[in-house]
């Protein structure tokens, strides 16, 4: 079987590089968060357009790339050529008559909970990585910022901040981020947790469906469906679990929420609120988890993508927030990890302690996760603004 490790590397902006795209192979559809492979252990993710810039000034014998709803495809490098175009094929869901028999998707994801500990690395180890988020109001951009970190992993994790850039914000009602990227981890690592579905107390207020069987990277991939059973409002995420057959290890993790359970939360914690103050009404979520095997079996977290909508209301005015954030593990450290600590306040404004970017024409692309179309267009939202 194939391991890879997920590892994107640091440039500058004056390096050459060659600017390719991945699309669906009938549709011609730019695919986001697409895995591209080097043959030497490193690699990049595609933009929500589709794009990933490679540097030149390594040498790559072979680019593979993968992503669960497709599959795989390998490429010679000598074959890539500048602003080329990669097409990947959509991976066929197999649903075996003789799986569908032999397991139960409850009894499965059981399994793979209890297994946990056991998949997934559990001494302590460093990561490294990069965080963006964007902030659009109405649909207008109003705050972006980015940072490389470090982190050291164990019974907690610290984050360290190693480099950051951000813009001003500039929504109405003032609407910050606390806790940024440690957040991410706490509370995005729903493995590393066993929460919500993941909860084996919790187990029996799902139900699970098997809906198939698909080929990632070599394994043979079992694709589960959940959703929340009875009235419960607390029990409101639903969405697929996909999930190694052979080890049993949770692959990635995808959901969104009910959104007629999400409206009677937000109706029940708005019933203390004072009305003086504005009010963040959580509308809707979709959001990825996805986790990678290193060399030496253990599997681990390697990507968060969050995309949150919030209603914010203000003197009988109301406000779209769209809040984008996407947190790629760059780097897993295992031999003698370092010892970090956090250097910023997780209980108060994150953005407070990034160093602004005074001139945001310099907000060039990054090679961690080119910047797309959208988020560019963001910028000079927040440029106007700025001027």
């Amino acid at each position: 079987m194939k391991n890879y490790i997920l590892v994107i590397c640091i440039f500058f902006s004056q390096i050459a590089v060659s600017q390719n795209y991945i699309y669906t192979s009938d549709t011609k559809a730019p695919i986001e968060a697409v895995n591209v492979f080097f043959n030497i252990g490193s690699g990049i993710i595609t933009n929500e357009d589709g794009y990933f810039e490679l540097p030149e000034d390594i040498v790559i014998d072979s680019l593979t790339f993968s992503h669960l709803s497709f599959a795989s495809k390998t490429v010679a490098f000598k074959d890539l050529k500048n602003n080329d175009t990669i097409y990947l094929d959509y991976s066929p869901i197999i649903l075996d008559q003789v799986v569908l028999r032999r397991i139960s998707p409850r009894d499965t994801v059981l399994k793979a909970i209890k297994n946990i500990d056991h998949n997934y690395i559990t001494t302590p180890y460093n990561t490294f990585g990069f965080y963006r988020h964007s902030l659009q109001e109405n649909k207008t951009g109003v705050e972006m910022i980015e940072v490389d970190f470090i982190s050291y992993n164990n019974t907690s994790i610290s984050t360290k901040i190693l480099s950051a850039r951000r813009t001003e914000n500039f929504s109405t009602l003032g609407i910050k981020t606390h806790g940024g990227v440690a957040i991410m981890f706490e509370s995005g690592d729903f493995v590393r947790n066993k929460a919500h579905f993941l909860d084996i107390d919790k187990l029996d207020e799902y139900e699970f469906k098997f809906e198939g069987q698909i080929t990632y990277l070599d394994l043979d991939i079992y694709k589960i469906r959940f959703n929340p059973k009875g009235e419960d409002i607390e029990t409101l995420r639903k969405g697929v679990l996909y999930i190694d057959s052979k080890s049993l290890a949770i692959v990635e993790i995808r959901y969104t929420y009910d959104k007629e359970k999400l409206a009677k939360v937000a109706e029940a914690s708005e019933k203390d609120l004072s009305i003086k103050k504005p009010i963040y009404r959580l509308k809707n979520v979709d959001n990825l988890i996805r986790y990678t095997q290193l060399p030496n079996g253990k599997w681990t977290l390697n990507y968060i993508e969050a995309n949150n909508l919030r209603e914010g209301i203000s003197k009988e005015k109301s406000y779209d927030y769209h809040l984008k954030a996407k947190l790629v593990i760059n780097t897993v450290k295992t031999e003698n990890p370092a010892k970090v600590k956090t250097n910023y306040n997780l209980t108060k404004d994150f953005s407070k302690v990034i160093k602004k970017l005074d001139n945001l024409k310099r907000w060039d692309d990054t090679y961690k996760l080119s910047l797309s179309k959208a988020e560019k267009q963001l910028l000079k939202d927040i440029q106007s603004q700025n001027n």
